[in-house]
């Protein structure tokens, strides 16, 4: 293909009423005309075909850029135009490649026949390039025994190492599953030596290379032979409280930053997981809109029990006394200062009036910051002492939240009900599913204080459909896709 040149080629489909046209450009600049007569054949044949849609994909190297329009001659003319095409092709430059007035640029151009859409030309969209995971390796109902013979790069947390007389036995997970992978270590094996000497161990970050083969063993069905021992992130035994044996959960609660790694917390994150995304995939296949409802908010919306609050009053109340408590003295001193400096502003201000020089006027400038500093100062000395004496209260002696960040009392939600009642108004079907906090204090199963729940909101609709979706269609969806993940 030269330069400037435009290839050109389309074909109609008639059981599917499709007309597709793609074109290829290597020079923006020298195909201007080609780009408008695209811009102007596009709707004269779509209108042939009795067409509503175009769908345009625009393919830039590896990234896509997808819209749809319709079928009419300016729509078209506003996308597909030199200016625009040149606007995509410098964008690149942002992402690494060199700028390109001569580069390459692909575009391809579907249309849509009401609301069927016709297959475009393969998207270049950059698949992620995810690591490959301990779950890969042996997940499937076959437990990995498909890979057998396969050479695999893993990443993960040591959870046990036992050193044998002629080999080293470790488990790695990466958290994908809840088993991890048995990996043997022979001695000739690069990175034996930290095994030897104890600096892989039991919570250690490491990376292993190597081949996947049959165990002999009886509690899995695989393990990789290493060919490499990679130390990542070493773990002081002494100190750390993961062994391989089971927490009971009032220990668990005493290590937060490392319970996740327990089988427990391990389970439960993944039943969480999957049964919030089977909720997001009911509500969006039924048609709902999700709706991210405030966490702070300052109704009640249930009227029914405790709510957390929220405040500042109490924080600056507890800062001004660590701070020391302001006299009456130090304000009154403060309070001339302001004075004493808003009388040499004004004497600086007559003077750059009067002469009008430089000199002058950064003179003026100066006092002016002055001024603003020793305001700033006398204000944050007030705020200090009214807090330092206690909550600020109004004339009828309750808590003034006047002076707190909301300027009015504020709470931690109970409820998105009524954000949701009101994109119900304008959306008909919406749904929010967040946290929710009660501030009842009691230590059973059934009263939390904090929990997740789902609240959905539709417009036109009885009792009987709202049984139907709560009791019947969001449940038999969840209960369908949770056996589904591991």
């Amino acid at each position: 293909m030269h330069a400037g040149r435009v290839l050109y080629t389309c074909h109609h489909v008639k059981p599917i009423n499709c007309y597709t046209a793609c074109y290829r450009v290597l020079d923006v600049a020298a195909d201007r005309a080609h780009l408008h007569m695209l811009a102007q054949d596009l709707p004269t044949l779509g209108r042939s075909a009795s067409l509503h849609q175009f769908k345009i994909t625009w393919h830039f190297g590896r990234a896509a850029y997808c819209t749809s329009i319709p079928a009419t001659d300016r729509s078209l003319r506003r996308l597909i135009n030199p200016r625009l095409t040149t606007h995509f092709t410098r964008g690149s430059t942002a992402a690494g490649t060199r700028h390109c007035e001569r580069s390459y640029v692909c575009a391809a151009a579907s249309v849509l026949d009401g609301d069927r859409a016709t297959s475009t030309s393969q998207a270049c969209v950059p698949k992620f390039g995810r690591r490959t995971s301990v779950k890969d390796v042996k997940g499937g109902q076959d437990k990995g025994v498909r890979n057998i013979g396969s050479t695999y790069d893993i990443r993960g947390w040591v959870r046990t190492a036992r050193n044998q007389k002629t080999f080293s036995f470790i488990e790695v997970n990466d958290g994908s599953t809840l088993s991890g992978l048995q990996v043997v270590v022979q001695p000739q094996v690069p990175g034996y030596d930290l095994l030897e000497n104890g600096t892989v161990n039991t919570g250690a970050a490491v990376r292993v290379q190597g081949q996947l083969m049959e165990s002999p063993g009886r509690n899995q069905k695989v393990e990789l032979k290493a060919t490499a021992l990679y130390l990542i992130g070493e773990c002081n035994q002494d100190s750390y409280p993961l062994q391989k044996k089971k927490h009971s959960l009032e220990y668990l609660r005493s290590i937060a930053h490392l319970r996740p790694r327990s089988n427990t917390l391990g389970a439960v994150t993944r039943v969480r997981s999957a049964l919030a995304f089977a909720t997001h995939q009911f509500f969006r296949e039924a048609g709902f809109q999700y709706i991210h409802t405030p966490i702070l908010s300052g109704a009640d919306a249930e009227g029914a029990g405790e709510m957390f609050q929220v405040t500042t009053l109490l924080s600056r109340h507890d800062k001004a006394l660590a701070e020391g408590v302001v006299t009456e003295q130090q304000l009154q001193q403060l309070q001339q200062k302001v004075a004493d400096q808003g009388s040499v502003l004004r004497t600086a201000k007559q003077a750059a009036k009067s002469d009008g020089s430089q000199d002058s006027k950064q003179q003026e400038e100066q006092e002016v910051q002055k001024l603003m500093a020793a305001k700033q100062e006398m204000a944050a000395a007030e705020e200090q002492a009214q807090h330092g004496k206690g909550l600020v209260k109004t004339q009828q002696g309750l808590t003034d939240y006047g002076q707190d960040f909301f300027g009015k009392p504020t709470f931690l939600t109970v409820s998105g009900q009524l954000n949701a009642e009101i994109y119900a108004t304008a959306l008909s079907d919406v749904y929010t599913f967040g946290p929710t906090f009660r501030a009842e204090k009691s230590n059973t199963s059934r009263h939390l204080a904090e929990f997740w729940m789902i609240e959905p909101e539709m417009a036109f609709a009885d009792l009987a459909s709202d049984m139907d979706c709560a009791e019947v269609s969001h449940s038999q969806a969840v209960i369908a896709f949770c056996p589904t993940c591991q």
